[in-house]
């Protein structure tokens, strides 16, 4: 094969490599954007107002269970309240029934103060729930984002492959042209100083 043949072959060559590469990187890129918009789609379903009532909920059960501590039924002949045993039977109960109120209303009260911190900063509440869904969405897309472009720069670098040169073929043909060129003025120039090859 001479050297015409052997230049057209590795511009082809060429060619399909420049057109795989270009199918690959489009593929590539077309994961990276599904990936980054997938990890969207996901953080928008953790901070929808559907998942952040059950998270507030969740979190109001945790902090009630944690700040409710158990408490036997309270008796008015417990120690702390010994100074009350010689009451009427009627002062007892009446004393024993406000005791009971009063505990209900501070479990109440605890239970309110959960509900109400689950909003808040408490590990499980809203905030921090919303603050680590959109840090995981960010850091994800990130993540897709930074493959995209390294992936982008890779493809730069197989773009500025060029096909195999060969001797001979285009240029070498003109290389030795003009050497040809040249050797017929040199042999010009001896004729005429000389007064011919012969002379």
């Amino acid at each position: 094969m001479n050297a015409s043949k052997k230049q057209e072959q590795a511009n082809n060559d060429w060619a399909n490599y420049q057109r795989q590469q270009r199918l690959q990187e489009s593929s590539r890129q077309d994961a990276a954007r599904m990936q980054a918009d997938a990890a969207r789609v996901e953080g928008l379903k953790e901070v929808a107002p559907e998942a952040m009532v059950q998270t507030q909920a969740n979190e109001a059960t945790r902090l009630n269970q944690e700040l409710q501590q158990p408490v036997d039924n309270i008796n008015v002949s417990d120690a702390l309240l010994s100074g009350q045993q010689r009451g009427s039977q009627v002062f007892n109960d009446a004393l024993g029934a406000k005791l009971a109120d009063a505990t209900s209303k501070a479990r109440d009260r605890i239970k309110a103060l959960a509900s109400l911190q689950a909003f808040g900063g408490s590990s499980g509440g809203l905030e921090m729930a919303t603050q680590n869904a959109l840090q995981k969405t960010g850091n994800k897309i990130d993540l897709a984002n930074n493959i995209r472009s390294g992936s982008l720069s890779a493809y730069g670098s197989a773009k500025a492959v060029n096909p195999v040169q060969y001797f001979g073929a285009g240029q070498g043909a003109s290389m030795i042209g003009g050497l040809s060129n040249a050797l017929v003025g040199y042999a010009g120039q001896k004729a005429g100083t000389s007064g011919g090859f012969f002379g």
